[in-house]
């Protein structure tokens, strides 16, 4: 007499199977849900088509306050202007203008129009981090934040460009065109110790230790070989070194320029 088979699943069967299911379903939702995922991608494609068309809107815009303004017979500001197209506009009196609760910068000399972030827009200057200003040019000056809490600021039009993201390994800006390096002034962590750099002047011995001349140095006038007749040496005041030195500080840090 034959035995019956028994055509139901094993146990080890039926795990092997679920191992398997989840596999697929965690690819599944890294398919979908990761950084790189298919929904991240269509929202940041959704955000980048509804900047490209507040951009286009505002361009529009400003081309006919453009126009406007250099007729013969100006009549509107570029504030009515805007208000023609957006509902609700709020001029930051600083080059930036929140439409309809987006901020947008307009450079009204050059044109150069930047569409903020769309996606937790607020119109107001949060602080954001590295990552952030990596990836888009900033609305409005910003403060930025890096992992171990050091604040700089980057100017509105301006995004980092390298990949760091710690202010003690070098921050560089760029607008596009020009790059600048910050400078911190103040106290600065590098995640272990805190730092102090003075506002001064600095030498340096051949094995790299510093020795700090003092910040009187920066508010005095420095000495310049000047070509005229005889080749005289004469001294040079820096241009608005006082701004500079009370900016410096208020920010904790200033820019030079890359080359």
């Amino acid at each position: 007499m034959r035995e019956k088979e028994n055509k139901g699943i094993t146990l080890i069967v039926l795990v092997i199977t679920i191992i398997v299911l989840l596999i697929l379903a965690g690819v599944s939702i890294a398919t979908l849900m990761g950084d790189n995922g298919l929904l991240t991608r269509v929202s940041q494609s959704k955000e980048e088509s509804q900047r490209g068309e507040i951009e286009d809107r505002v361009r529009l815009e400003y081309t006919e306050w453009k126009i406007s303004k250099n007729s013969d017979n100006p009549s509107k500001s570029l504030e009515e202007i805007l208000r023609k197209e957006f509902g609700s506009v709020v001029n930051n009196n600083d080059g930036t203008w929140v439409l309809d609760g987006v901020e947008v910068s307009i450079n009204e000399e050059t044109g150069k129009i930047i569409v903020g972030d769309i996606t937790n827009q607020t119109g107001q200057k949060g602080e954001k981090t590295i990552e952030e200003v990596q990836e888009n040019y900033v609305v409005g000056n910003t403060i930025v934040k890096d992992e171990n809490g050091n604040k700089i600021v980057v100017p509105d039009g301006f995004k980092i460009t390298n990949d760091t993201k710690k202010v003690h390994e070098g921050i560089v800006i760029t607008d596009g065109t020009n790059e600048f390096v910050w400078i911190p002034v103040g106290e600065v962590s590098d995640g272990i110790n805190i730092h102090t750099i003075n506002l001064s002047r600095y030498t340096f011995a051949t094995n790299g230790t510093p020795t700090d001349r003092g910040n009187a140095v920066i508010s005095s006038s420095y000495q310049e070989e000047t070509i005229s007749v005889g080749l005289n040496r004469g001294n040079t005041i820096a241009k608005d070194i006082e701004r500079f030195i009370e900016s410096a500080k208020t920010n904790k840090g200033y820019y030079i320029g890359r080359y």
